[in-house]
């Protein structure tokens, strides 16, 4: 029987469950590839998760009910149909031992199917407009791994306002190296894009503002694989990390101090691409 917790696959999953909760959960399995038949299965946060373009829905299963996750926005669009006894922020409680709501949970796939879709398209629209920014500024195959190496350092530099915080989410620590992965040749560009959902994921959990920020900070540094313009937004969530993090009249310097640290160590020919102020006021000296 496996362990919820080390499953490689939904299959495992599954299996380590008695034979009436495995008949449910792979009843609704097969809804959701019915409902969404282009996602793809995987695990994710030890449970099983269909991704499509990020991820759709989760499910997971209990002593007494299975646990059904459209996210936030799956439940809140149809929050007059669900129990409020059995929903919660980004949940769905179905109880073993009862009819399944199938033609609900249909619809709230295939509305998270239309939401992931319609980001998706925002979303490449925007990254065509970085790269043909990143084209326009001269970066080549090895100037786009120097900015994600660099992403990759400043996000790790302010990870412990997350860490300390939070010592058991490993989200944004795994966006980090899986930046350093991708530049290392080791993962394709999807599974950084993958790592950076999740530590995004662990910044909207966070409920303090200095680790938010880190957390956004190895978002954006393990999405420079995908475009090279998110090192800069690495850069500027862990400025913002060390300002929330210092006292008010630190702040300031600290700020300062960071940005320096950041400047320092990128290389020079490319501190005009993410510094250009910073770097002309460096030329007129």
């Amino acid at each position: 029987m496996a362990s919820r917790s080390t499953a490689n696959s939904i299959d495992e999953y599954i299996a380590g469950f008695p034979l009436e909760t495995q008949k449910v959960l792979e009843g609704l399995r097969a809804l959701i590839k019915t409902s969404a038949p282009d996602a793809t299965e995987t695990i994710s946060y030890a449970i099983p998760t269909f991704d499509l373009n990020g991820h759709l829905v989760h499910f997971a299963g209990y002593e007494k009910h299975i646990g059904f996750y459209p996210t936030g926005s799956g439940v809140e669009a149809f929050k007059e149909e669900l129990k409020p006894d059995k929903s919660g922020k980004g949940s769905v409680q179905l109880p073993l031992g009862q009819p399944m709501p199938r033609d609900l949970i249909r619809r709230i796939v295939e509305f998270r199917v239309k939401e992931n879709t319609g980001k998706a398209s925002k979303l490449g629209r925007r990254a065509a407009a970085e790269a043909e920014r990143g084209r326009e500024m001269g970066l080549d195959k090895g100037d786009h791994r120097s900015l994600a190496l660099w992403a990759a350092d400043c996000a790790e530099h302010v990870l412990p306002y997350f860490e300390e915080k939070y010592p058991k989410d490993d989200r944004p620590r795994k966006a980090v190296e899986a930046g350093r992965a991708w530049v290392r040749g080791e993962i394709e560009c999807g599974e950084a894009r993958a790592a950076a959902v999740a530590a995004h994921a662990a910044a909207r959990d966070a409920d303090q503002a200095a680790a938010r920020a880190a957390a956004r900070a190895a978002g954006h540094a393990a999405a420079t694989a995908h475009v090279a313009g998110h090192a800069a937004h690495a850069a500027t969530y862990a400025v913002t990390a060390v300002t929330c993090a210092a006292v008010p009249t630190d702040a300031a310097a600290a700020t300062t101090k960071e940005r320096d640290w950041q400047y320092r160590h990128l290389p020079k020919h490319l501190r005009p691409v993410a510094f250009p102020a910073q770097a002309h006021r460096a030329e007129r000296q």
